[in-house]
């Protein structure tokens, strides 16, 4: 699955992560995680006001011995989230890569029991690729959200800036600051490391 795991940051690094679904997402930040030792910092990522967010799923199977998406194509409304999982078929990796240089549409590397979610947030057309060239590919359409008329426009703009800001944190050692951030889906989180000799962002789940 496709997780918050930094893995080995040091000075001067930079790392950056979008969160595509609302909840709360506790990590760590430590140069050997332990869960005897953890101090756990909040993400709270909430749901985008204003609009029906909607979740579409695209499903890889391999077919006559080729990668293939279904749907390939997919028309969605701005903020909605697509996610990325495959069938029992398949049995060799992938990675889902945006062509056109929009969106950070870049997941890990991908297996049958691996999940990647993105959420969209400036309309237009996305192609994607396999990264690692097996020919599996797509297309996903992001128009206007149908729940938002000219009442909702100002709803709409709020959350493309909050998009193009981010929020940062600094991180000193084994300790994040702020320690509790409070989000919108599909906002991107940079976490700045200024001193610390070595460390891991990692979610507290993969931990425990």
């Amino acid at each position: 699955m496709h997780t918050l795991d930094s893995r080995f940051l040091s000075r001067t690094d930079c790392f950056s992560y979008r969160f595509a679904t609302p909840g709360t997402f506790c990590y760590d930040v430590s140069p050997l995680p332990t869960p005897s030792t953890m101090d756990d910092f909040a993400i709270a990522v909430a749901p985008r006001e204003g609009t029906s967010q909607q979740q579409h799923h695209v499903t890889v199977s391999r077919v006559d011995g080729a990668l293939t998406a279904s749907p390939a194509r997919l028309e969605i409304a701005l903020g909605d989230l697509v996610t990325w999982s495959a069938d029992s078929s398949v049995t060799a990796g992938y990675a889902i890569r945006g062509t056109l240089g929009k969106a950070a549409v870049d997941s890990a590397a991908m297996h049958d029991d691996s999940v990647y979610t993105h959420a969209f947030g400036l309309p237009g057309t996305y192609e994607w690729a396999d990264a690692n060239g097996s020919g599996l590919r797509g297309v996903v359409h992001v128009g206007e959200p149908k729940a938002l008329g000219k009442a909702g426009n100002g709803h709409r703009s709020e959350w493309q800036r909050a998009l193009a800001r981010g929020t940062l944190i600094h991180v000193r050692g084994a300790s994040a600051e702020p320690a509790e951030v409070s989000i919108q889906v599909g906002q991107t989180v940079f976490w700045a490391v200024q001193d610390a000799p070595g460390i891991t962002i990692t979610d507290v789940s993969l931990l425990r």
